[in-house]
């Protein structure tokens, strides 16, 4: 069973891709280019994290008023107002996390407040979910968030065969951890 033990990783910046040969999952190889020479990389699996960039440039957006961030984003402020008068922005352009319910979110704080409402980006919580096996997910601060803005923190460690999905998958001897912090509950409703 693979687990982070006996793992070996390397994050590769300003690497180009040169050829990729095998299977996902079975075996590959990557034959990279770097500014320290070519190199061939072998393994099981490919992970590649490539980001995302607005598409915003070259659109007009200054000829309406509209400014955008150093990164490219439309700037909003917590009602997803932008510079302009009338004009808002939601999701990937406004610079929300990149979900889809998170923009689906978006599209309904804006059309609440033009209905007469007063909803906000403010203190929302944004689930996220990382999909392996068995599915990681999470709601609110990670662990190094939680410990810049408490003083109480307590992890628990735990066995994903303690989990009832993780006995299907491969995972069951793998451990996870729970963070509690100071419980605060918060009733969310639509």
């Amino acid at each position: 069973m693979n687990t982070p033990e006996n793992f070996d990783s390397d994050v590769m910046l300003d690497t180009d891709v040169l050829g990729v040969s095998g299977l996902s999952g079975r075996h590959v190889s990557l034959q990279l280019q770097s500014g320290e020479g070519l190199r061939t990389v072998e393994g099981s699996d490919i992970l590649i994290a490539l980001g995302r960039t607005p598409n915003t440039s070259g659109i007009g957006l200054e000829k309406a008023g509209i400014e955008v961030t150093e990164k490219g984003h439309i700037r909003v402020n917590d009602r997803l107002e932008t510079t302009a008068a009338y004009v808002w922005a939601m999701g990937d352009c406004a610079g929300s996390p990149y979900f889809t319910h998170v923009s689906e979110d978006d599209f309904a704080i804006i059309h609440e407040n033009l209905n007469g409402g007063r909803r906000s980006t403010r203190d929302r919580l944004v689930p996220s979910c990382v999909f392996i096996d068995p599915e990681l997910a999470r709601v609110g601060l990670n662990e190094s968030q939680a410990r810049e803005r408490t003083s109480y923190i307590r992890l628990n460690p735990r066995m994903f065969a303690r989990v009832g999905t993780a006995r299907h998958g491969s995972a069951s001897g793998d451990s996870f951890r729970v963070r509690f912090g100071e419980l605060r509950c918060r009733l969310l409703t639509k």
